[in-house]
């Protein structure tokens, strides 16, 4: 019994240590077509994950939209897949071109935020005559000092508005 445990795990290895991939699929699909598997199946497990209604709605079941999509069948892509799979560096690289074009939809579809305002000058003219002081010798207000007056302005009519609203509510309640 012994012996013949030992002939089993000795057969086990040397069949396991061999360097034979798996064998080539009848209906071969290119490495560019396998890619393109690859990242429509990504695509659409991705959407189930997040909206599965979405394919329900539109009666998209994910094996047979692949399976059409490329002309093939079930067989032929496990087939396919296995025989990739078994070269880990071409399976590897392929897995990078379809990471990678994932990325790249991704950045296409982000939202990117808004731009920072950039202040533009006024123009001179206009500015020098508003801010033109009656005495010369009294030196005009820098950009900072414009935009904090500015604020300030906004702040004193935000308060009145809120101060009208209260004696406006006052004169309500009283009726």
């Amino acid at each position: 019994m012994k012996k013949l445990v030992f002939i089993f795990l000795c057969a086990l290895i040397v069949v396991s240590c061999s360097n034979n991939a798996a064998p080539k699929p009848d209906k071969m699909l290119s490495e560019d077509d396998m890619v393109n598997i690859l990242y429509d199946i990504a695509l659409l497990q991705a959407i189930k994950s997040f909206t599965p209604k979405s394919l329900n709605d539109n009666n998209i079941k994910t094996q047979t939209y692949i399976f059409n999509k490329y002309k093939t069948d079930s067989l032929s892509f496990a087939q396919n897949h296995l025989y990739y799979a078994s070269d880990l560096k071409k399976y590897d690289k392929m897995q990078k071109k379809v990471f990678d074009r994932l990325k790249k939809a991704k950045a296409k579809l982000e939202v990117k935020p808004p731009k920072k305002a950039t202040t533009t000058k006024p123009d001179a003219a206009k500015t020098t005559a508003a801010v033109t002081p009656a005495n010369p010798n009294t030196p005009l207000p820098t950009e900072e000092d414009l935009a904090k007056k500015q604020a300030q302005a906004k702040i004193d009519a935000i308060r009145a508005s809120q101060r009208a609203r209260k004696v406006h509510g006052g004169k309500a309640s009283g009726r």
